[in-house]
């Protein structure tokens, strides 16, 4: 729950509780993220932006929302199969997903950018 005041010219004019949800939906509609969209969302970032890693990401069910774990795509001996990186809701667990490639591509270019600095 959030809490914002209201002034008008300098004086307090009242104060307002709204939670995370009415702030987030104000304007705008939001749809339902769903266990196929997570499921899409990984594929398509295996297939591109992750294509050249050693490993992708997969988003299970659990009892209170997904995990996201990061598979490595071939296995070795000395190392884990599968790393659990983040657990939440949805909403949660697509923005992480979006994060995690972001992160990947301007850590891409930025190590591309540092191997050619002239180019």
């Amino acid at each position: 729950m959030y809490r914002y005041s209201a002034q008008k010219d300098g004086q307090l004019t009242g104060r307002f509780y709204v939670t995370l949800r009415q702030e987030i939906t104000r304007g705008v509609r939001l749809s339902k993220i769903t266990e196929r969209a997570l499921s899409k969302a990984c594929i398509s970032a295996n297939n591109n932006q992750l294509k050249s890693w050693d490993s992708g990401l997969k988003v299970e069910r659990t009892g209170t929302g997904f995990t996201v774990n990061r598979l490595y795509r071939r296995p070795r001996p000395d190392r884990v199969p599968s790393v659990s990186l983040y657990h939440g809701p949805p909403r949660e667990v697509m923005a992480f997903i979006n994060g995690f490639v972001s992160a990947v591509m301007h850590t891409s270019l930025t190590s591309i950018e540092s191997e050619h600095p002239h180019e």
